[in-house]
């Protein structure tokens, strides 16, 4: 694995804290069997959290080194890049249904995060 800014133990633990926080508001319980959209996916460790919670995720990040180092990391899970800019998801939705949407850290990256 390549050492990345996301491994920083500044970031690691605002993504825990991030993720925990979400738990305040859904029980851990209701991501077992679920399936999850994680967009802005970094490298994939916030929806790592909620696989260990049982929940089934798919990311996507618009940075190529990104979505190389996530399929390392979790080589399970179906990964997609996209430049959120330009897209509207389709590609990734393409008929799949997610339970949950993750957005952590993508939008303040935008220049029309509205749109996103």
């Amino acid at each position: 694995m390549k050492d990345v800014v996301f491994d920083k133990k500044h970031y690691t633990s605002a993504i825990n804290n991030r993720c925990l926080t979400i738990l305040e508001h859904v029980p851990k319980e209701n991501f077992g069997g679920k399936s999850m959209l994680e967009i802005g996916a970094g490298v994939g460790l916030p929806g790592g959290f909620f696989e260990n919670l049982g929940c089934t995720v798919t990311s996507a990040d618009g940075r190529a080194e990104n979505v190389k180092e996530g399929k390392v990391r979790f080589p399970n899970r179906q990964w997609f890049e996209l430049n959120f800019e330009k897209s509207d998801l389709s590609e990734i939705v393409a008929g799949q249904k997610y339970d949950y949407i993750l957005c952590l850290g993508l939008l303040y990256h935008l220049v029309n995060p509205e749109k996103v």
